[in-house]
């Protein structure tokens, strides 16, 4: 008796034991692993479906332009401006206590302007030169409009052909 016949007779005597078929265990052990193949196809599906994998670059890349952006701001921008307004930073602008409370507009006034700031590097740095690009790669070499004289004059055309035949 063979390692095959040994392992057959064994499945048979489980089978036999727990009042299930060979057959059915087999089955059982299908559709468990068919399950598990459909889960694996369905997470597949999932992640290369072009929103969440494109999500997962756009989030990606979104910090490392937040990084750039934020330098380009901090390191640039912002010492221009220090050396126009003579003042280092306004947080410390506008600012009163009352009480136990500060109050700091200066704050506020520093927020504003750097959002101003991101916003105009990401537009000038970032959106137009990619339009551009967008726009040469891109290049549609669409059909021009020819004046309604020379459709009508291919029309007839067309006509006279269709005609002929």
């Amino acid at each position: 008796m063979g390692k095959r016949d040994k392992a057959k007779a064994v499945v048979k005597k489980v089978g036999r034991a727990t009042k299930v078929s060979t057959k059915k265990v087999a089955q059982k052990s299908l559709s468990g692993v068919r399950k598990t193949e459909r889960a694996l196809k369905g997470f597949k599906e999932f992640i290369t479906h072009g929103s969440s994998f494109e999500l997962a670059v756009g989030v990606v890349i979104g910090g490392a332009v937040t990084a750039l952006v934020n330098a380009i701001v901090q390191g640039v921008i912002n010492p221009l401006i220090a050396l126009l307004v003579n003042v280092d930073d306004f947080s410390d602008v506008w600012k009163f206590n009352m009480g136990t409370v500060t109050f700091s507009f200066g704050l506020v006034l520093s927020a504003m302007i750097n959002l101003i700031l991101v916003s105009a590097v990401i537009y000038f740095f970032f959106i137009l030169p990619l339009n551009k690009l967008h726009k040469y790669v891109n290049n549609d070499e669409s059909v021009p409009d020819y004046p309604a004289e020379t459709v009508q004059l291919l029309e007839e055309i067309k006509q006279e052909i269709k005609k002929g035949r």
